[in-house]
This record gives structure tokens, sequence and C-alpha cells, in this order.
């Protein structure tokens, strides 16, 4: 996905997001930008970003030869594994689960109501998923939890290869059984 990474490249540092080109998970690491504190509702900057980002994104992904290789557009929201007032790990865990979840929606809603986008509406919905993952991926730093960069959004591809291999490695795992 020669294209993707020119285009994220392009784009990333005016979205402070990165791209992990192994995995083509496409990162925005800004939560200031993306959503106010405890808050699912997407800032006017993050709409902006995701105006840009989103039309080159699904352009290269939804056409060409790339198109058919595509399982799932997952969007994941991940959130730090703190929670104000909680009194329980739980509490925090089940506070920011709803919270991931909800912000999660928020973004696919906004993506899937673009009008740039609805040419290939169809395609989207039949790959695109949201996905709250609340505090269980935390980014670490120096050993410890940084809590700012735990706090992101991530555009992740799943291809049909993956699908492909998981099914290679359960055969496997049968027969050596």
């Amino acid at each position: 996905m020669k294209n993707l990474k020119t285009i994220c490249r392009n784009g990333t540092p005016k979205w402070n997001a990165e791209i992990d080109e192994k995995t083509l998970t496409v990162r925005f690491k800004e939560p200031d930008i993306l959503f106010g504190v405890g808050s699912d509702l997407l800032t006017p900057k993050f709409q902006q970003i995701l105006n840009d980002f989103l039309p080159r994104y699904v352009a290269v992904i939804s056409h060409g030869k790339y198109q058919d290789y595509i399982e799932e557009i997952r969007i994941e929201g991940h959130t730090d594994p703190f929670w104000a007032g909680a009194v329980t790990r739980n509490e925090e865990y089940l506070h920011n689960m709803d919270l991931s979840q909800a912000r999660t929606r928020a973004v696919l809603s906004y993506a899937i109501n673009m009008p740039y986008l609805q040419p290939d509406l169809e395609w989207i919905i039949k790959r695109i998923t949201a996905n709250g993952l609340s505090s269980s991926q935390p980014i670490y730093l120096n050993g410890a939890v940084d809590a700012k960069l735990s706090r992101r959004v991530d555009f992740r591809i799943r291809t049909k290869a993956d699908e492909k291999l998981n099914e290679l490695a359960e055969g496997v795992v049968k027969n050596v059984r």
C-alpha cells in the first residue's frame, strides 16, 4: 500500500498522526485535538483533520488493486487507564470502555456522513467497524503508562491476507495436535 504510506506521510505532520507501515495503522495521537476531556464530541480541529484524511484514505483503499483485499477498516478508540472519581480498577476500565466506544461511534458516524465518501458508502459500510478498546492497549514510555499518548484514535486495516494467515495457523495447530 505504497500510496497509503505516501498520503499519510504527506499529511501526518498537520494531522499529528503516524503510520505503522507494518500493520498499516494510522494513529492520531494528540488527544487534546481529538475530543474534549471525558467527551465523545469531535472537536472542530479533529473534524478538519478527518475532512482532509478520510477522502484520501478511502480513495486509496477502496479503489484499484487494494479494494478486494480489505477485510475490515477498524476505527479503534483508546483511553488511558485512569478515571477521576473511580474507586476500583474495574470501574475505571468500564467508564473508559463506555467513553472509547462512544468516541469510535462518533468518528464512524462522522465518516459515513461525509459528503465526499457517499460514492463509496456501500463498500465502506461492508467493512468499517467502531471498536472501543478502553485502556487495554496503553502506550508505555520509560516503563510507565503515558496517559496522554494512550488517549488516541487509530484507523487499522485488516486484510484478507490476515484472515488467510489465521486459517493457516489454525490448520497448523489442528494438524500438530
